[in-house]
């Protein structure tokens, strides 16, 4: 268990085996740049599912997962085809000629 305070009044509590011996001097631990480097990657993920979603009011959890899957699955498609072809449209169009 590592605690690690940035600043006052603020402290991260990390339950991990990623690290070895921590060493007293150090500002911030290994662990904590490892999370950093993998957080932009979601944020950008949930920056282009929120541009054009499929999500729907549910009261059932399951539809949840399933509108997230699709939302996934869609973005994904998108980044695929962007990357192999020259594809020039948008994620928006990519989206309506999937459904169609």
């Amino acid at each position: 268990m590592i605690n690690y305070v940035p600043r006052k009044n603020s402290n991260v509590l990390l339950l991990t085996s990623y690290h070895s011996k921590l060493k007293q001097g150090l500002k911030r631990p290994n662990i904590i740049n490892e999370y950093n480097l993998g957080k932009g990657c979601v944020d950008s993920r949930d920056a282009r599912i929120e541009d054009f979603s499929c999500k729907r009011k549910t009261n059932r959890y399951i539809m949840l997962m399933l509108y997230f899957i699709v939302e996934v699955c869609i973005n994904n498609g998108f980044l695929l085809m962007r990357h192999q072809q020259s594809y020039q449209k948008t994620k928006k169009r990519f989206t309506r000629e999937l459904s169609a």
